[in-house]
């Protein structure tokens, strides 16, 4: 459905530039945003491979499953039907990760 409507949004817009004689800056519209997406995803390559990196030291070193003992006690009490589940051991993985950044 979504692929439906970006199609539709692209061929109004080009149909357009053409009634209206647009196409130059249609065309210098859509390499801006190429280039600008590529720029994006190097960025954030680079701070996936940071944080990642980052993470995956905090859990060899055993940072991860102290911080995760942590917050299993307030979480016990938000979720008092999960007793030492997996599901509790996940949603204080996602909180650790979330504070961490």
């Amino acid at each position: 459905m979504f692929g439906v409507i970006i199609t539709l949004l692209i061929t109004v817009s080009v149909v357009f530039s053409i009634a209206l004689g647009n196409e130059q800056e249609l065309a210098n519209a859509a390499l801006s945003g190429c280039s600008d997406a590529v720029e994006l995803c190097i960025g954030l390559a680079g701070a996936m491979g940071l944080w990642g990196g980052l993470m995956s030291a905090a859990q060899k070193c055993g940072l991860t499953k102290r911080l995760c003992k942590l917050m299993k006690a307030p979480l016990r009490l938000l979720f008092p039907k999960l007793k030492d589940s997996e599901a509790l051991e996940a949603i204080s993985l996602n909180v650790t990760a979330n504070l961490l950044g």
